[in-house]
């Protein structure tokens, strides 16, 4: 399903997929299970699956529970014990956001670098239920993403995951969060704004 990109609303064929993924059935009700699972796709009987539609109220409810449980994820992070790891762990994703945003990449690679940020607060809660939980709801905000993902607001979070991280590095952990806050911030008014101008 990777290899594919659908708009929200859009009926998917087993077959039409096979094709363009080029895999057999299995492999392609497995993915649409999952997908299902993670809240992204719909499976009707006798009507087969769609991709969820997602209006501005959603995307911002979805952006604003993502917001709060990444708060406390790296609340929970940052009194793990690990933080020279989880710092560590943070440049690096850093390092290759910065790499994906200074070469040619697709859209997926740079959502994929920006996402790995936020999932490494989720990889240091110690916390299975809570990394486990935030793995529907970071698929839901990727739809979200990929309506505000352009070369400018891909600049914009690499300055905020910097000025996150900088924060954490110099024991600044509440104003992380601060700055954890403005990055949700930013990304709402850029969505708000693209979502309204039909970008």
């Amino acid at each position: 399903y990777k290899k594919t990109k659908k708009p929200c609303g859009t009926k998917l064929t087993t077959k039409e997929l096979q094709e363009k993924c080029q895999v057999r059935s299995t492999p392609v009700r497995e993915a649409l299970t999952r997908l299902t699972q993670e809240g992204l796709v719909i499976l009707t009987t006798n009507q087969g699956a769609k991709v969820i539609d997602m209006d501005l109220k959603d995307m911002l409810e979805i952006s604003d529970l993502s917001l709060l449980l990444d708060g406390y994820a790296l609340q929970l992070a940052l009194c793990s014990g690990e933080r020279k790891a989880f710092i560590n762990e943070l440049q690096k994703c850093l390092d290759k956001q910065k790499e994906c945003l200074n070469k040619s990449r697709t859209v997926a690679k740079k959502l994929e670098s920006n996402s790995a940020f936020h999932k490494l607060f989720y990889e240091y809660t110690n916390n299975s239920r809570l990394k486990q939980f935030s793995m529907q709801l970071r698929g839901l905000f990727a739809i979200v993403s990929l309506n505000i993902m352009n070369d400018e607001s891909n600049a914009c979070s690499v300055t905020e995951h910097k000025n996150i991280l900088n924060a954490i590095k110099n024991d600044k952990d509440e104003l992380a969060l601060e700055y954890l806050k403005v990055h949700f911030d930013n990304d709402r008014k850029r969505l708000i704004e693209q979502v309204r101008n039909g970008i």
